[in-house]
């Protein structure tokens, strides 16, 4: 799933080759409960082009492409360090390694940023293994099939090579009656359901930056971990160039059922499994720099401090998304002149997206406050030049970095999570960043191009991977809230 159409030449270039992958081991859950597994997660390990992809969301910003005259800053993206009095501001374009932006193993990114933004284990479909990434923004799994052409995938589901697995006809009760739009559909049936090119039930998935898959509903038994249900699922005969990168094939959607209407509703695969196995109605992640871990069924203790604090949903009534009440955001303790607003609990997005409001609040009081850090405040000969934004990184010596502030998020229910810059920062190393003393940096907080709200259920911000690196999460569905503790690292 994920990949954007930004069309943006410095952050978001479109163009990928092969990744790295790192395996890890995951401490066994302890006996607290006989029916909680844990399951390992791997991460994507991609270049800092693919880091700041923000979302693959409908609420997916558009930013704006560099080199176009509103910024004018063509001149500057052939450089690697521009000219700012500190000559510390790097153009993340400079973080590439290659000019054609192919990836390979020498090229490999280090620290926060280098493997970020994809996590995914392996489930079977069909009794074909298949890595999924888990994602927490959405309710449908999506698996590629083995007659896609434009799946640049190697696992794939075929319908042959399995006895238990069926297509969805088009004319099945199974497949949703008005749902068919014809700009989707290639056909319609007499009850108005959606029809896919071969007869069968369509499904159609759309983010906002364009990005698409489509296919015919399916259903075959799908296992997690030690626990194996008959699902609907979709698979993709079409997917746009880059829909999934790395070695997860397709998505475990992981939301609430609301959500899995692609345009015929079917049920997630975590609330088969709750229900088929009467499973405690939870389930938790943890992710590291390069591993993570996915607990069905409830905690695992040897994964994270004590204690886990809870936050409940803001749309406790209907929840979509998994999205908490920040009722105030901090830096260094001092409140920003917000109002309170709801913000999305998301393992598929890399980054702390927000609104331009929040972001902006938070910028004008960092560059009121510490403008002693090198290139965080803009100079009179580059104006708009700093690394507060979409464009650059910065090279920073430990001590500097220390100087920046906390950043607290104060949820409903009295938790505050709290950033220091060792997290809202990444760090990347590249060969083309050749300040010896320093490290480069690059903002893990970015902004939308408008406010999420209207797009995002009321939503004005994701807690995207930038937050999840130091929290251990816990999806509490029963009781309609979020945990946070403080995460461990797993072993590799």
């Amino acid at each position: 799933m994920k990949s954007l159409l930004f069309y943006i030449e410095i952050i978001f270039l479109l163009v990928l080759s092969s990744l790295r992958i790192s395996e890890c081991s995951v401490p066994m859950i302890n006996n607290e409960s006989p029916k909680t597994i844990t399951t390992s997660l791997h991460a994507f390990r991609t270049d800092i082009k693919d880091i700041f992809d923000l979302s693959k969301r409908p609420w997916a910003p558009n930013i704006r492409i560099m080199g176009s005259k509103e910024n004018e800053q063509t001149e500057y993206s052939k450089k690697y360090v521009f000219g700012d009095p500190s000559g510390r501001l790097v153009a993340k374009e400079s973080l590439y390694s290659s000019p054609s932006r192919q990836l390979s193993s020498e090229i490999l990114l280090k620290g926060g940023a280098q493997i970020v933004g994809g996590y995914y284990f392996q489930i079977q479909v069909g009794g074909q293994p298949i890595y999924v990434q888990i994602d927490t923004g959405s309710s449908t799994l999506v698996v590629p099939l083995s007659q896609c052409t434009s799946c640049n995938v190697p696992d794939r589901y075929n319908l042959a090579n399995s006895t238990t697995g069926s297509v969805i006809s088009c004319n099945s009760p199974a497949c949703g009656a008005n749902t068919c739009n014809q700009q989707i559909c290639s056909s319609c049936s007499s009850n108005q359901a959606c029809c896919s090119k071969n007869g069968n039930c369509g499904f159609f998935i759309e983010y906002g930056d364009g990005t698409t898959a489509t296919g015919a509903l399916y259903q075959d038994i799908v296992t997690v971990g030690e626990y194996s249900v008959q699902a609907m699922f979709a698979g993709a005969d079409t997917e746009t160039a880059n829909f999934l990168v790395g070695k997860a094939a397709g998505v475990l959607g992981l939301a609430y059922s609301s959500l899995s209407c692609n345009p015929t509703c079917i049920s997630p695969i975590f609330h088969q499994l709750v229900e088929s196995f009467s499973l405690p109605n939870i389930f938790s992640v943890l992710i590291n720099q390069d591993a993570g871990a996915f607990v069905v069924g409830g905690v695992n203790s040897s994964l994270y401090d004590e204690p886990i604090e809870y936050s409940p949903l803001a749309n406790k009534q209907n929840p979509q998304f998994y999205d908490v009440t920040i009722d105030n955001v901090q830096v260094n303790s001092n409140s920003l002149s917000i109002p309170s607003f709801n913000a999305i609990v998301d393992t598929g997005t890399t980054l702390i997206v927000a609104s331009p409001y929040i972001f902006d609040a938070l910028k004008e009081y960092f560059q009121s406050n510490f403008c002693n850090v090198p290139g965080l405040c803009p100079s009179s000969s580059n104006p708009g030049v700093t690394w507060f934004g979409t464009d650059y990184c910065v090279n920073l010596t430990p001590e500097e970095l220390s100087q920046l502030p906390n950043i607290e998020f104060v949820l409903a229910g009295g938790v505050t999570l709290s950033l220091g810059p060792e997290h809202y920062m990444f760090h990347v190393s590249s060969n083309n960043i050749f300040s010896a003393a320093s490290g480069s940096y690059c903002l893990g907080i970015q902004p939308s191009s408008q406010n999420l709200g209207p797009t995002s259920n009321g939503n004005e911000m994701i807690l995207g991977n930038t937050l999840q690196l130091k929290y251990y999460l816990v999806f509490d569905r029963e009781n309609k809230r979020i945990g946070f503790a403080k995460g461990k690292q797993l072993s590799n």
